[in-house]
């Protein structure tokens, strides 16, 4: 589950509203970007009930190794055996997003975040 919510809350971080500068390519400037402490909520339905859940996420982005890497630290205050850590790492040509090959997956980059 905490891996889900992980990778859930990754591709939220980069579905941002900002549609002006389209692009083929992610570069190290749109990683920059993400560096930071982030506070929110995270939805998501509980089966169990049906019913939408909601709980309070912070994410910690740290630079990775290089430029071309992130650590994500994502802390869950209310549900600390959620806590977890994960990567995103973009290929040095730009097309790749953790190995996953952007356009061949129906992503289409813009200057500030992802629109599927």
């Amino acid at each position: 589950m905490k891996n889900t919510l992980s990778k859930i809350l990754i591709v939220f971080i980069f579905l941002l509203p900002i549609h002006n500068y389209s692009q083929n390519i992610v570069t190290t400037d749109d990683l920059k970007i993400l560096v930071g402490e982030w506070v929110g909520t995270l939805t998501y339905i509980d089966y169990s009930t049906n019913n939408p859940f909601t709980m309070p996420v912070n994410l910690n982005v740290k630079q990775g190794k290089n430029n071309y890497q992130l650590i994500l630290n994502i802390n869950y205050p209310k549900e600390p055996n959620a806590n977890s850590k994960d990567k995103i790492k973009i290929s040095k040509d730009g097309i790749q997003l953790n190995k996953l090959e952007l356009n061949h997956y129906g992503l289409k980059v813009h200057r500030f975040g992802f629109v599927t």
